[in-house]
């Protein structure tokens, strides 16, 4: 295994990137070419993901599919940026060997909150989805129940438009109503 930790602290290109170990991808985003480490996900994490996983399953129409923890191509730089959304919303039918998801495939993303990536989730990454032009981008907090959905104006480009959810259900752009509960 190689100490993915000791790579040399210059700033990563994607093909650095996708030259890395799979274990580095299973842990790590590319973000403007530094490599960020994430931890595992909690177990309540991890069932609100499996929870969310099904009922995206049960709502999407013919054509999409969705998956948790797939690469997605932000930007190719340089600096590069490859995050790692929980769950990802895309066109079927991609090939099985891409490295990585590109955004004009991408419907939308889900991130779920944990204590350790609420500013990231709720600050970075709004950011990286809308300049990937990501039509929308949903932020799930577990421990209120509560979501807010990111959407991007009608002419794609960005920022979101945001809007706050008290109750556990939210329509999602071409996908429908979803709910946490």
């Amino acid at each position: 295994m190689t100490d993915f930790l000791a790579w040399p602290r210059a700033v990563l290109t994607l093909e650095d990137w996708e030259a890395l170990p799979d274990e580095v991808h299973r842990r790590c985003e590319l973000v403007e070419g530094t490599l960020l480490v994430t931890t595992s996900p909690a177990l309540g994490h991890q069932r609100v993901l499996r929870r969310l996983l099904r009922r995206l399953e049960d709502a999407l129409p013919d054509g999409l599919e969705v998956l948790p923890g797939t690469e997605l191509l932000c930007d190719a730089g340089p600096p590069a940026t490859v995050r790692r959304p929980d769950l990802a919303v895309f066109r079927a039918g991609l090939p099985d060997r891409m490295p990585h998801l590109l955004p004009p495939d991408v419907v939308g993303v889900v991130e779920v909150l944990s204590p350790g990536t609420r500013r990231t989730d709720r600050v970075a990454k709004v950011y990286d989805y809308a300049e990937a032009g990501v039509g929308w981008y949903l932020v799930v907090d577990p421990d209120c129940a509560a979501m807010t959905l990111f959407v991007l104006p009608a002419d794609g480009t960005g920022p979101y438009d945001c809007a706050e959810r008290d109750e556990p259900v939210v329509e999602l752009p071409g996908v429908g109503a979803v709910s946490l509960g």
